[in-house]
């Protein structure tokens, strides 16, 4: 009995060192350590970290995951998630009941049907509140990332150009702000096997697309219209968009099938849409997701879309 309590002592011990020793190690660059971890970080970053809640909120799958949020409209948050839909960053504004003065909706994917599982982890009702009361217990204060936090801070001392584009890879933003320059959009030049892997990707998206989404896009848009009713009775205003995809992609049957469904829920007279964007000009990875140059650039032209639906202190960048 004594051993067990001795045990407990030095456990609690160490978690309160730790506990008190976070706020001393760098952190500003997270590195996850896989897509699971990635999301939860997100999740709990937008559930723990904030008192206040974002202004402006983007809601979506792995596509819009991809946008920079350092090139996205000041208190800007993003709950678009990898592997994930639409469905499980409006669950999480509802479960917080938050509600941003603008919900931007990416509909790219929205026969994906979604995943309870996702937010029943997040507000589990052990782990929830206590990672309320301990930020240790937050999946991005786990010992391993932080000592990936302090690996990344020798880098930017050592290797600030290798540290650079671990930032891009990620996401974040550089250490010294600077003007983004032409070159941060353009594309690294494709040599004869890239070209090769994109005609195959255009013809495999091609044949994948030319087919109807199935019944889970029509309970999606019911869910939807569920999700919508909800927050738009709570002064919201709900924003539809996409995300630039292959162009054979773009104007698919499924998608334009899609967008007729879509329009026909949520009439253009009575809800706003973005401007679809010209898929031609952008370049993706996988014929879904964007390259990191042409989610940069694609983030600026959201932002520049979005000037005219806010007001001019919440469309500055960071």
């Amino acid at each position: 009995m004594t051993l067990i309590i001795r045990s407990l002592l030095v456990t609690a011990l160490l978690l309160a060192g730790y506990h008190f020793l976070l706020p001393q190690l760098p952190g500003q660059v997270v590195i996850p350590q896989g897509i699971n971890q990635d999301n939860q970080i997100k999740m709990q970053e937008f559930v723990y970290a904030r008192a206040t809640g974002y202004p402006v909120v983007i809601v979506g799958s792995s596509l819009a995951a991809k946008l920079r949020p350092y090139a996205l409209p000041a208190n800007t948050y993003n709950l678009a998630f990898r592997g994930q839909s639409v469905f499980e960053g409006l669950e999480i504004l509802k479960r917080t009941g938050q509600a941003p003065k603008l919900i931007l909706v990416e509909v790219d994917v929205l026969d994906r049907a979604p995943n309870a599982a996702t937010t029943a982890t997040l507000f589990n009702p052990v782990m929830h509140p206590l990672r309320t009361a301990l930020p240790l217990l937050r999946e991005r204060h786990q010992p391993l990332n932080q000592l990936f936090g302090l690996g990344f801070a020798a880098l930017e001392r050592l290797r600030p150009a290798a540290a650079a584009r671990i930032r891009e890879k990620v996401g974040a933003q550089a250490a010294t702000p600077a003007p983004v320059s032409a070159a941060a959009f353009q594309e690294a030049p494709a040599s004869a096997q890239d070209a090769a892997l994109a005609l195959k990707i255009e013809q495999s998206m091609r044949q994948e697309f030319a087919q109807l989404p199935d019944a889970v896009f029509t309970r999606n848009i019911g869910a939807l219209r569920g999700y919508v009713d909800y927050f738009a009775g709570r002064g919201s205003r709900v924003v539809f968009f996409e995300m630039p995809i292959s162009a054979a992609a773009c104007q698919s049957p499924r998608l334009q099938y899609m967008r007729r469904q879509l329009q026909g829920a949520f009439p253009p007279a009575r809800f706003a849409y973005l401007p679809q964007p010209d898929c031609q000009a952008y370049t993706t990875t996988d014929g879904m997701h964007l390259s990191d140059a042409s989610a940069l650039r694609y983030s600026h032209e959201l932002t520049r879309q979005l000037s005219s639906l806010l007001p001019p202190p919440l469309v500055a960048q960071r």
